[in-house]
């Protein structure tokens, strides 16, 4: 162990314990001097031994002192005193930090006198020093500086200065500018003793130096500045280089960082204490006046001559230039001589090229000196870490350090960057690292070049060594794996426009790099192929370390070890034996030896943010955020500039004029001749120079613009011409030789071909030459043509179709060159075999060619021609030859890298560091991590090429991770940047690398790609996005791979349906021994294909875990609902290719094992192309994991993606799928319900909505719909009282299986909805306590509204779940009506469950215009009334649209069976529940619902019905329709109770389901309506047969339905309206009134309507009856009124249309009349002879044309028509036209319209109709008065109803007397014959008419009225006399006896003369509806029994007082032929005649 370690240990332990002074004099010190004293006796050391006494001495007396003293009266000034020696600052000592060991003797410089206000030094330093240690410290020099010094002599003396500094006993300072020779202080002295030990080579001793001068530097009592610092620093150094024991080696490294560090941190601590001090006269960037800084001092051994330098001397600085302290000054000082001394070349660096005969042999190198090289070595290695540690604003922000940096540092590094030694060139890169972080604003344009030109191009050079590239990829690594410094590389320059884009060279140079390890090219050996590919490994490395960066300044962690991508680094850094030892221990001690990425570069974390400018670290977000989108911004203008320039390029190469016009329409040059110029000389490197040299060629008067008049500069004529002198003038050619004149201006375009353009190119070029080289030639004349000469013999010399004894010579090139000078005189020989010699040696060529040579592989054109290549002997030595030729060519781009380096430095803007200083303190704000985008998106496309490219190409591990590493990293980080196509393409290229789904073979690269695939699904799945569908892709792949390798059946074999499976004939015909080759060859290819695919699955079997594909899928409950979302619809993608079976094809898109040729055999295996519910399985697996950890919100959107592909596959064709996808959604479903749904929430409506889209597709197979169903029923068996919203999708559901074509879906969900309504009514419908809607909803909340609401669209949803049960029309296939008619039943289970409270109106807004939506109600009533119907109406509304369904029953009886049952509902409805409706609800359920659609029906009918008419109205011809039916029982009645406990339902009826239930087993047993009787009919079994009912017309509504619905009217009328008050009916009747009269008289708007004959008796009946049922029930005054008032409309509207169809037919009549009968213009066509032509009449037959005597004459048609008729017809000639015989058509059906009508055709029936209607009118009427006349008293209403009878009988009798109606009604009669009639059967037509004509109509409406006036007469005349002073006989006598009279004398009269034409037996049968003629002694006998009724039942005095009249008329009755009526008279004069005369009978 050395003494001073010894020592340093005492050290620490005094330091420990605390002694005071005298225990440290006493037990280290003393002992120390005495030991000292015994070594040192002897003669030799006589002199030391005095002053060694007097020390010992001094010490005793010392010893017993206090030490330091304690100070008093110390005041705050004195300890702020300043210290003028520590401050003062000197113009030339301070610059000038190394002097020679002579100046140290003598003083150095002068001083300027020292500022008062600047700052203080160390107030310790100027502390005296005691007199004992003084004499000590003398001893001790005297000691060491004796010339017979021993080691360990020296090791005491040394270890007892050691001792004394540590302990703080000596101080003072050493080094200042104002010290004098004979006035050094004693600190200086002390250190020259110290550094005269250094000679000695003992190893304690040099350890004694070291930790002495340790000591003395670290002290803070002593100061060493300037000559002293550097002695020190010296001999450090010279310790280092000599000494050869490691120990001694490491601690002189430690010293000199020790050094560094005391330097630097004291001028930083400094300066940041005294921030805001500058000195008086600091100025700004200055040159340095160097002195001979090498000779500082003097010695003999070699080291320290290494600091000898005498090269360079440079200007002296300015004397007013002053540091702010003399901390500055040293740092200055010591990092000057370390930037000189790693500038030192070294011989092998300078070294002439060897001998080329001793290379034939030999291959070596000139030897370095090794200590020239470690010098060199540690000085760049002390710089290094002054940089990287120690270095911080102070240093990096100071002007004078800057300058410092920029003119030492930068050159010295530009010297040893490109070395041939391996660790200066690293270490020196490695500053060069630092440099871009600290002084990238500074350094801007000397970083751009360095990178560009020395880096990069290093990397891309083949000429440069792999330890030079593998060192330039070391550093790189170092700066790529910063984010800080990468992002800042790529702020400052690719965002600056006018800057390189170094951040995308860079990444382009690594991709070229990497992608030499799948080059093509053999290598010349293996060692060769083995570093090429370590550096291609390397630089993949440092590409991933890009994207390792990029995640970590995005805060993303990356999941590898540190070195997992440094493999190839750290093999390279161990065979290059590279060392940052210095670097990495001053920040990593004790980290051991081993470097890795981290180690090797300068400390990111210090670089990031120790050293960074105080601006950047206060710097707020907000700010930073601005300025990186504001550089952002400027990067994308930049990135779309260089776009358009690329573009403009390609256009500029393809057409001159063109490019030049997209340069300058986008603004990159204008127009003008200078600027275009200037754009072709900056940019000639980027453009093509073919094209430029067209341009500057041009003819002189060539225009760019056509326009005339404009300027040459600016386009016109002369342009060209313009643009090649500016271009000319913008070069620089003074003091080039002339050929490298021409060279130079050559280099920018390519010289055309033409010799005019040549000369006008070359004659510009002398002109500029000359005149800024007018000393070369007199004239421009003579640079002309000797330029014009020097390319002419450039061509002869260099032309390989020349051959080389035909070129020029150099005499010859003299020869031809004579007389070119001035007057005609010659050029100098010399001058011009100069040129000649040159241009042989270095022909003009293009930078372009020549690369373009050296990349195919050929010579350069020297090389070609070159004959000593030929003879070289070298050639003879291959290896040698190539290695000296690329160390030539490495020499050579060397100089060239270096020269072109320096010129581009030295051509720095002045003001660019301003600049480039303000861009670095925005830049420095900004957060890398705002910036990763751009620089990601801007590279990542050479990433993907290169990553993809050696993936595929190399097999090696390591490649591959890195690769791989590469992808993952990649995905990470365009993931969160949202850079979809980026991510996409890295996730599908890697997926593609897996091989899955493709028929390749797998290697191990495969297997790891698929298992980084799934890790970043695993990590990264929150961001993929779209990017999943390649990763689910695979997994489907690799799932199938699996099964297949497990021996497991895969999922075709049990989806392939069997067909399928069967061998197909063509399979088996190939079978054989005599299949042909090309089956034999496919057979074998499909082999071939599964073996490698089952090899596949093995490989994946065994290395591909099945948790780890678990584990994608179970962890999306950790994706993000948005991500979610994308998984589960890209999982939607795959699983939808596997069910269609083209899964394997969709990865690599290289056809799979079950490609088109193996489908068939593959098939047959269960290993085709078929379906695969792999991902289908995992969907659901997806779905339950996430179901109960997600929010309800967030399924209820993931799920709607899950629902419709759900739903999707329940359609599939292949029933296996569609089983699996219901199977699954039931599970889903089930565990779904298992929780009750949340108010207000409707995610049960959106998860079981996949049935229904099931049950709604047409595609869907039925199975599968009666799975949904059964679904369905256990999801309402099982979770009835869980469901909520999922209601409403069940009752959807059940909506569609009744509009199923199956009738068996059908029926199951009829099934299942009566099920629901038996068993849980009370889970839909929950009861609710009140019963008063209105009253509650005041106290409501808003959540039971909204219940409320929800349970009443529930409800109006089972209504029309119900009522679409219900047959809507007619179809091919018959359906159970019985199903129908359940479904009708519902509706009164709904309306019971209203009635009875159990729903409740909702709580909304009303709304009349939306029928599906909610508070669909009628109009016209209250808020309360109206939200109440909003229940009802989707009841009635379906009702009614069933009361016009037209079906009939399935047993072919009853037609319209539905609309009947619906009417009968309808009526259950109303009549049992009629209590809770009020009046206006009443009305406006008849107004708005029932009766329209009533009236719809009818008007809809268009069966044969509505043309069927009477013969009579006496004889119906529509008995076929239905009676009505009787009231119902009422609710309570025994036997109606009776029928509802026998019914099969598990629940008690309501009263209408009860009323219902009895009218429809009545309808099915054929009862008669009765429902009393439903009980009997229930129990019988059969059912009534219908073959005896059959109705003629079962398609017909009015045949079938309208009595009923008419009879509907008048139950609601008589039940209802009667107990009503009379206000209500008032609002009621007027609507049901209405549709009587409808139904009577028809409409005229909106469209004109008549009601057919059935209708109108129909209407007649009801009336009748619903007189007969309200006056027997009320016999009011009122109720009379209505009825009255009711009949006497009718009667008037009667009258009026009879009168209406009168006026109709004459006016037809006269209209056809009036108008000659015409023939349509069609008939023109064609108007010969026998052809048809249609008139109004009709159509007929032209028959004969009667031709005129002149032309002028019209011709005559005679036609005849169909019914016999003739017609003629006059027509002008030249209407005639042509006869076509050949057509057969009738003219009119060419017409557009149809003609018209004949009159009768329209009329007679209207007449006929309502002349009926008027009978059956005054038929009811008749029924009716015995119930309204005998009790009325109202004399108007009497009046009023006689008065409209009388008017009916009056024009009947006017209609049935005139002609014109009885004409029509023959015509129609014939009309209605046909054909078959002749014309002589026309007179017999007439006497037909008695019994068909129009009297047989109007005499019996006429007989009807005249009845009913009568009857209503008698029944008044025969009431008392007075009744409310009204005498009813008064009023009726005189219209009795005018009745009486009349018709008794017409009936008489007609007896007389008519009697005879009527059948005698006829008359039996008068009063009975027969044939009879039509004759008023026939349609009158009742009327005349009626009148002589009246007569038999007067009074005595009534008849007595006008026997006169009544005698005569009964006498001339005796004779009349009518029996019943002699009957009647004969009973007269029995019972009143002879009394009254007297007689007795």
């Amino acid at each position: 162990m050395f003494i001073t370690e010894k020592l340093f240990g005492s050290r620490r332990n005094d330091e420990e314990d605390g002694t005071a002074n005298g225990f440290f004099i006493q037990t280290q010190l003393l002992p120390l001097l005495i030991q000292l004293q015994k070594e040192t006796r002897g003669r030799r050391f006589r002199e030391i031994q005095a002053p060694l006494q007097e020390a010992l001495t001094a010490l005793l007396a010392f010893q017993s002192e206090e030490w330091p003293p304690k100070k008093r009266n110390e005041t705050s000034d004195d300890k702020r005193q300043i210290d003028e020696d520590a401050i003062e600052v000197s113009t030339t000592a301070t610059d000038v930090s190394e002097v020679s060991e002579a100046s140290v003797e003598e003083e150095s410089s002068t001083v300027d006198v020292p500022d008062q206000n600047a700052p203080d030094d160390n107030v310790q330093i100027k502390e005296p020093m005691h007199e004992s240690v003084i004499a000590v410290c003398e001893a001790l020099m005297s000691v060491v500086t004796h010339p017979s010094r021993t080691p360990t002599v020296c090791e005491l003396a040394l270890d007892g200065i050691t001792r004394l500094v540590n302990k703080g006993y000596v101080s003072g300072r050493a080094g200042s500018s104002r010290e004098e020779a004979s006035e050094q202080s004693l600190l200086h002295r002390i250190l020259d003793s110290v550094t005269k030990c250094n000679e000695m080579t003992a190893t304690v001793v040099q350890a004694a130096v070291l930790s002495t001068l340790r000591a003395i530097l670290t002290s803070p009592r002593c100061g060493v500045h300037e000559n002293a610092l550097l002695t020190v620093l010296r001999t450090t150094f010279h310790v280092y280089l000599v000494v050869n024991d490691d120990a001694n080696k490491e601690m002189a490294r430690e010293t000199l960082q020790d050094i560094l560090r005391v330097a630097f941190t004291r001028m930083e601590e400094f300066d940041q204490k005294h921030q805001g001090w500058k000195p008086k006269q600091q100025s700004g960037p200055v040159l340095d006046d160097e002195g001979d800084d090498a000779d500082c001092v003097t010695s003999q051994s070699k080291a320290t001559q290494l600091f000898s330098s005498q090269e360079e001397k440079e200007a002296t600085l300015p004397d007013s230039a002053a540091f702010p302290s003399q901390y500055h000054s040293d740092c200055y000082a010591l990092f000057r001589i370390l930037c000189k001394m790693s500038s030192k070349e070294l011989p092998a660096d300078t070294a002439d090229e060897p001998d080329r005969a001793r290379l034939l042999f030999v291959s070596s190198q000139t030897q370095t000196d090794p200590l020239a090289l470690n010098s060199k070595i540690l000085a760049l290695e002390c710089i290094l870490v002054a940089l990287e540690s120690h270095c911080g604003p102070a240093f990096c922000q100071s002007d004078r350090f800057g300058h410092l940096v920029q003119h030492y540092l930068c050159v010295s590094l530009l010297k040893n960057c490109v070395s041939h030694h391996t660790q200066i060139a690293f270490v020196s890169q490695k500053i060069f690292v630092v440099l871009i972080h600290k002084f990238k604003g500074q350094l801007k344009e000397e970083i751009a070049v360095f990178l560009s030109n020395v880096f990069l191009r290093v990397l891309d050079s083949p000429n440069m060594s792999f330890k030079q590239k593998a060192v330039v990829l070391e550093s790189l690594r170092g700066l790529c794996g910063n984010p800080f410094l990468l992002t800042q590389i790529f702020l400052h320059y690719d965002c600056d426009f006018d800057a390189p884009n170094l951040y995308k060279d860079i990444v382009h140079s690594l991709t070229k790099l990497g992608g030499k390890a799948t080059s093509s090219t053999p290598p010349v050996n293996k060692k060769e192929a083995e570093q090429e590919f370590e550096l291609s490994l390397a630089g993949m490395e440092v590409l991933v370390t890009i994207l390792k960066a990029f995640l970590q300044a995005l805060g993303l962690n990356v999941d590898r070890e540190e070195d997992a991508d440094d493999l190839a680094g750290g093999k390279i850094r161990e065979m290059l034996n590279l060392n940052v030892k210095l670097a990495s221990q001053n920040n990593h001690t004790g980290s051991g030896n081993k470097q890795t990425s981290g180690e090797s570069v300068a400390s990111s974390d210090v670089l990031s943010q120790a050293a960074l400018p105080n601006a950047a670290k206060v710097v707020e977000t907000e700010s930073s955020a601005e300025g990186a989108g504001r550089i952002v911004d400027a990067f994308e203008t930049k990135r779309k500039a260089e776009q358009n320039f690329e573009i403009g390029a390609v256009k500029f190469t393809l057409s001159l004029k063109n490019g030049l016009l997209f340069f300058i329409e986008n603004n990159f040059v204008d127009l003008d001749a200078r600027a275009i110029a200037r754009f072709f000389l900056v940019n000639r490197d980027k453009l093509d120079k073919t094209q430029m040299g067209e341009a500057l060629g041009r003819e002189p008067d060539a225009a760019f613009v056509k326009e005339e008049g404009v300027d040459a500069d600016k386009g016109g004529p002369g342009f060209w011409l313009r643009i090649l002198h500016h271009y000319v003038d913008a070069q620089e050619f003074t003091g080039l030789m002339f050929d490298d004149a021409i060279r130079s201006f050559l280099s920018g375009f390519r010289l055309p071909g033409e010799a005019q353009k040549i000369d006008r190119i070359m004659e510009k070029f002398a002109e500029r030459f000359t005149a800024q080289n007018p000393e070369v030639f007199p004239s421009a004349d003579t640079a002309f043509i000797l330029a014009f000469s020097v390319i002419m013999l450039n061509t002869d010399l260099h032309n390989p179709s020349i051959k080389p004894e035909k070129r020029m010579t150099a005499d010859s090139f003299v020869k031809n060159n004579r007389g070119i000078g001035e007057n005609g005189s010659d050029l100098p020989e010399d001058f011009l075999k100069a040129i000649f010699e040159r241009i042989k040696e270095r022909p003009f060529s293009l930078k372009e060619d020549d690369l373009a040579r050296e990349r195919a592989g050929f010579q350069t054109p020297r090389q070609i021609f070159d004959a000593s290549t030929f003879f070289d002997g070298s050639a003879l030595f291959g290896a040698a030859d190539t290695e000296e030729k690329k160390r030539e060519r490495f020499k050579q781009e060397r100089d060239e890298m270096m020269a072109a380096t320096q010129k581009l430095i030295r051509q720095r803007p002045a003001s660019s560091e301003k600049s480039s200083l303000d861009a670095s303190k925005l830049t420095d704000s900004i957060p890398p991590g705002d910036v990763i985008k751009p620089m990601f998106d801007v590279t990542w496309g050479p990433m993907i090429g290169i990553l993809s490219q050696v993936l595929e190409c190399s097999d090696d591990w390591r490649m591959v991770s890195v690769c791989l590493h590469g992808f993952q990293y990649a995905v990470k980080l365009a993931s969160p940047n949202h850079m979809s196509l980026t991510r996409d393409t890295f996730v599908s290229s890697l997926a593609k690398f897996t091989f899955l789904g493709s028929i390749k073979e797998m290697k191990q690269k495969n297997v790891e790609s698929i298992r980084t695939l799934l890790e970043i699904a695993i990590s990264d799945g929150e961001h993929l996005g779209d990017s999943w569908g390649s990763v689910l892709q695979c997994i489907s792949q690799l799932a199938r791979l699996r099964l297949s390798a497990s021996g497991l059946d895969s999922d075709e074999t049990f989806l392939i349906e069997k067909e399928k499976l069967k061998p197909s004939p063509t399979a088996t015909k190939m079978g054989g021994f005599f299949r042909s080759s090309s089956s034999r060859s496919q057979q074998f290819k499909i082999d071939s294909a599964r073996e490698t695919e089952e090899m596949n699955g093995r490989a994946v079997l065994e290395s591909i875990q099945e948790v780890l594909i678990d584990k994608v899928f179970s962890s999306t409950v950790n994706l993000s609902a948005r991500s979610l979302a994308h998984f589960i619809s890209q999982l939607i993608v795959v699983s939808s290719t596997e069910i269609d079976g083209s899964s394997h094809r969709s990865i690599a898109g290289v056809e799979s094992l079950s490609g088109t040729a193996a489908m068939s055999d593959a098939s047959r295996r269960g290993k085709g192309d078929g379906p695969s519910i792999f991902s289908l399985q995992r969907l659901v697996d997806v779905a339950d994991y996430n179901m109960d950890v997600r929010p309800r919100l967030v399924w209820a959107q993931v799920w709607e993606l899950m629902a419709d592909y759900f739903a999707q596959n329940a359609c599939h064709s292949n029933a296996m799928v569609s089983v699996f996808a219901i199977d699954s959604l039931k599970q889903l479903s089930f565990k779904f319900l298992d929780k009750p749904e949340l108010a207000e929430f409707n995610f049960q409506r959106l998860f079981l909505n996949p049935f229904l889209v099931v049950m709604e597709n047409k595609n869907s197979r039925e199975d599968i719909r009666d799975l949904v169903l059964q679904c369905v029923d256990n999801i309402i068996r099982t979770k009835a009282c869980n469901l909520r919203s999922g209601w409403k999708v069940i009752f959807s559901i059940i909506t569609c299986s009744a509009n199923d074509p199956s009738e068996k879906i059908e029926a199951l969900g009829i099934a299942i909805l009566q099920r629901l309504l038996d068993e849980h009514l009370d889970d839909v419908f929950r009861v609710e306590g009140c019963t008063d809607a209105l009253q509650e909803n005041a106290n409501l909340t808003i959540t039971e509204k909204r219940h409320r609401n929800v349970h009443a669209e529930d409800f109006v949803n089972l209504c029309k779940t119900s009522l679409s049960f219900v047959i809507k029309e007619e179809s091919d296939l018959p359906r159970s009506v019985g199903l129908s008619m359940r479904a009708l039943c519902h509706t009164a289970i709904y309306a019971d469950l209203l009635a009875a409270r159990r729903v409740l109106p909702p709580e909304t807004s009303v709304q009349f215009d939306n029928e599906v939506g909610l508070g669909f109600t009628y109009s016209g009533l209250s808020q309360k009334e109206a939200l109440e119907m909003v229940l009802w109406r989707p009841i009635f509304d379906g009702l009614a649209k069933g009361v016009q369904i037209l079906a009939r029953g399935d047993e072919g009886g009853f037609g319209c069976l539905i609309a009947r049952s619906s009417l009968l509902a309808i009526r259950a409805i109303l009549l049992r529940h009629y209590d809770i409706f009020t009046a206006s609800q009443h009305a406006v359920i008849l107004d708005q619902t029932i009766i329209p659609c009533f009236q719809a029906a009818v008007e809809n009918d268009k069966s044969h019905v509505i043309r069927i008419i009477s013969e009579s109205p006496t004889v119906s011809n529509v008995d076929f329709v239905e009676t009505p039916l009787p009231p119902p029982p009422p609710f309570d009645d025994p036997k109606l109770s009776l029928f509802g406990e026998m019914t099969s339902q598990k629940r008690k009826l309501g009263p209408a389901e009860l009323m219902l239930e009895a009218s429809f087993t009545d309808l099915r047993h054929g009862g008669d309506g009765d429902l009393r009787f439903a009980y009997e009919l229930a129990k019988r079994d059969d059912v009534a047969s219908y073959e005896n009912s059959v109705q003629p017309f079962p398609d017909s509504w009015i045949a079938t339905t309208a009595v009923f619905a008419l009879g509907l009217l008048t139950d609601v009328t008589s039940l209802i309206l009667t107990e009503m008050p009379v206000s209500d009916i008032g609002t009621l009747w007027p609507i049901i009134a209405q549709v009587y009269k409808l139904w009577f008289v028809g409409k005229q708007s909106p469209q004109t309507w008549h009601p057919c004959e059935a209708l109108i008796r129909i209407s007649c009946q009801e009336m009748g009856r619903l007189s007969e049922r309200i006056l027997e029930k009320r016999r009011s005054e009122f109720w009379m009124s209505l009825l009255s008032s009711i009949y006497h409309d009718l009667l008037k509207e009667s009258r009026a249309s009879q009168e209406n169809g009168h006026r109709d037919l004459l006016t037809r009549k006269e209209a056809g009349v009036a108008r000659p009968a015409m023939p349509s213009p069609a008939g023109q066509l064609s108007s010969g002879v026998g052809s048809k032509i249609e008139t109004v009449y009709g159509i007929g037959d032209i028959v004969e044309i009667r031709q005129s005597e002149t032309d002028k004459e019209p011709e005559i048609l005679v036609i005849t028509l169909q019914w016999n008729a003739t017609l003629f017809f006059t027509r002008k000639k030249e209407q005639n036209i042509e006869h076509n015989e050949e057509s057969n058509d009738i003219e009119s059906l060419e017409t557009e319209q149809a003609p018209p009508m004949a009159y009768y055709e329209a009329t007679v029936p209207f007449l006929k109709v309502r002349c009926i209607g008027a009978f059956c009118l005054n038929q009811a009427i008749l029924s009716t008065l015995p119930l309204l006349i005998p009790k009325s008293t109202d004399h108007e209403l009497v009046s009023s109803l006689l008065q409209g009878v009388l008017e009916s009988r009056n024009i009947a009798a006017d209609l049935s007397a005139d002609e014109n109606i009885a004409t029509a009604f023959q015509e129609s009669l014939v009309s209605d014959w046909g054909d078959g009639v002749a014309m002589p059967d026309i007179e017999s037509a007439a006497r037909e008419s008695l019994h068909h004509g129009s009297a047989v109509f109007f005499l019996a409406q006429e007989a009807v009225a005249a009845k009913a006036a009568v009857q209503l007469l008698s029944m008044l005349y025969v009431c008392p006399s007075m009744e409310n002073g009204w005498s009813k006989p008064d009023f009726a006598e005189p219209f009795l006896l005018e009745f009486f009279q009349d018709t008794m004398q017409k009936f008489l009269d007609s007896e007389y003369l008519q009697g005879h034409l009527v059948d005698p037996n006829a008359w039996r049968y008068a009063g009975e509806r027969s044939g009879k003629p039509a004759l008023y002694c026939t349609y009158f006998v009742p009327v005349i029994k009626e009148l002589l009724k009246m007569v038999n039942d007067m009074s005595m005095g009534q008849l007595d007082r006008h026997k006169q009249i009544y005698f005569p008329t009964l006498c001339k009755l005796i004779r009349v032929r009518s029996e019943d009526i002699r009957c009647l008279v004969q009973e007269i004069f029995e019972t009143k005649i002879a009394p009254m005369i007297g007689a007795t009978v």
